[in-house]
């Protein structure tokens, strides 16, 4: 597919539930969505009447499709969320729903139901939002928020249970959380602030001294630490559940390793160092019905296919 209306690069990219399509995002005012069995390729305008008459680009950094297909929900720069009705191509704004950009939107129930969305992003405060609300009340506050990190998240990813997600953060750290557990008002605020002192450019700067000690009203599971969060937005994600019943959290890193860490006790299981030499490794994917292969996208422009074959005692 030769992509169109790129700014900088292709931000993000989504296959439909159904398999029958995709949806790549940029820097621009349209997502695009593409047929992957047939000739298909329209732009669908997040313009609203509001800015249509100024051509307004947004950085779409991510978006993920509802269970059913008929709802794209899309984070952007400037702290905005926009739900895309794709029957009725229409967008749906909620401005400023964050203080800083949003890199990664995650639905809390793994898309069973669609109703409960996650977001967050350079502010480091995660977001429960309930879609019903949303819909009644532009304005309506996050039903829940929970914080810990001291520095933006860069990836969201839900245990498709309904109740546990994991976030992945600037801070070197990954967390674990409980929807059940939510964080006080009080502490999202102390843990503002410290995002707030800890800003730094991810892609060029060097990475701040963080303390990965969760701070004392911490309502997170666990913290998950020994990757390298720089240079581009890393992802974390459980392991598959038919082959490894979610036990594992795995994640790249910027030196060029795929990590494997327990979830039940924080333990790093496995480092596999090297697959893609010293370029950061942006995703990896645990195959869903073989428990031992992994691939990984590193930015040495490779797919690599490592091996996992249990805990290294």
């Amino acid at each position: 597919v030769l992509a169109r209306d790129v700014g900088w690069s292709v931000l993000d990219l989504s296959l439909s539930p159904t398999g029958h399509h995709l949806v790549y995002s940029s820097w621009s005012h349209c997502l695009q969505l593409v047929g992957v069995h047939s000739d298909l390729h329209e732009p669908l305008s997040l313009l609203s009447a509001d800015d249509a008459d100024e051509g307004a680009y947004r950085g779409m950094f991510c978006h993920r499709w509802s269970s059913c297909g008929d709802l794209l929900v899309v984070g952007c720069n400037g702290g905005s969320l926009c739900l895309y009705d794709l029957a009725m191509r229409r967008p749906m704004w909620y401005p400023a729903r964050h203080h800083n950009d949003v890199n990664t939107v995650c639905w809390a129930d793994g898309g069973r139901g669609s109703n409960l969305l996650l977001s967050s992003g350079d502010d480091g405060i995660i977001k429960l939002w309930d879609l019903r609300c949303l819909r009644s009340a532009s304005t309506a506050p996050p039903a829940a928020m929970f914080s810990g990190h001291q520095c933006g998240v860069v990836y969201l990813d839900s245990r498709q249970d309904g109740r546990h997600f994991l976030s992945n953060s600037k801070d070197q750290s990954i967390k674990l959380w409980d929807l059940r557990r939510p964080a006080s008002n009080n502490f999202t605020n102390e843990c503002r602030r410290k995002v707030a002192g800890h800003q730094f450019d991810y892609r060029y700067q060097s990475v701040p001294q963080f303390d990965s000690t969760p701070l004392s009203d911490d309502p997170s599971l666990a913290t998950l630490t020994g990757h390298v969060v720089s240079r581009t937005l890393l992802r974390a994600r459980f392991s598959p559940q038919a082959t490894t019943g979610q036990r594992y959290v795995y994640a790249g890193s910027a030196n060029g390793d795929v990590l494997i860490w327990d979830c039940l006790s924080g333990r790093l299981l496995r480092r596999l160092p090297g697959a893609h030499g010293n370029a950061p490794v942006r995703d990896v994917s645990w195959h869903p019905f073989d428990s031992q292969r992994l691939l990984s996208a590193g930015w040495d422009a490779k797919v690599r296919c490592s091996y996992y074959q249990g805990p290294k005692d």
